[in-house]
């Protein structure tokens, strides 16, 4: 993707594009409600509602959607100038990462 002064940055799946900051917003406040769900579900119901498999079936996808969660909190750093890598450092989220090609 590029931001206005023409960086280049890789998506989520290492691929070059192109999206707006507002998109970028979009797309982590997206990310953020559905962990947020799964995440209240959880603790709603408990082992009463779910499966111990269920249970650890949506933990998979919290830890998945935190990996979106961390790319795009990433990306919107890069554009708005005030640059951090948000680094997971052995945690079951850590995401590789490259922005800089």
């Amino acid at each position: 993707m590029k931001n206005k002064k023409g960086k280049s940055f890789r998506g989520l799946k290492g691929q070059p594009v192109e999206v707006s900051l507002g998109d970028l917003v979009d797309r982590l406040s997206i990310v953020n409600l559905k962990i947020w769900h799964l995440e209240n579900e959880i603790r709603q119901g408990g082992e009463g509602k779910f499966t111990l498999a269920e249970i650890g079936r949506r933990a998979l996808l919290v830890r998945d959607l935190n990996k979106e969660r961390v790319a795009y909190k990433n990306a919107i750093n890069k554009i708005g100038e005030r640059y951090f890598n948000d680094i997971k450092i052995d945690h079951r989220s850590a995401f590789e990462e490259n922005n800089n090609a």
